[in-house]
């Protein structure tokens, strides 16, 4: 699958989630049609979920600082 998604989000959050990804701090993860989920480790350990409707992200949600704030992360 090829999300586009990167328009989501602030540039240094990407860069962020682009180094998490590289350094293996992705702790589960499972992907269904509908559904993306993971636990992450950031500064502590995250719950992420992505939901899917139509091949699009329709919502997200994650247990950080950032998303609590009302942003994407």
């Amino acid at each position: 699958m090829n999300y586009k998604f990167e328009h989501l989000f602030a540039s240094h959050i990407l860069a962020r989630g682009e180094w998490i990804a590289e350094s293996d701090d992705i702790m589960e993860f499972q992907i269904s049609v509908s559904l993306i989920q993971a636990e992450v480790m950031g500064t502590e350990l995250y719950e992420v979920e992505i939901e899917l409707r139509d091949g699009e992200i329709w919502d997200m949600t994650c247990t950080c600082p950032y998303a609590a704030s009302g942003e994407n992360c």
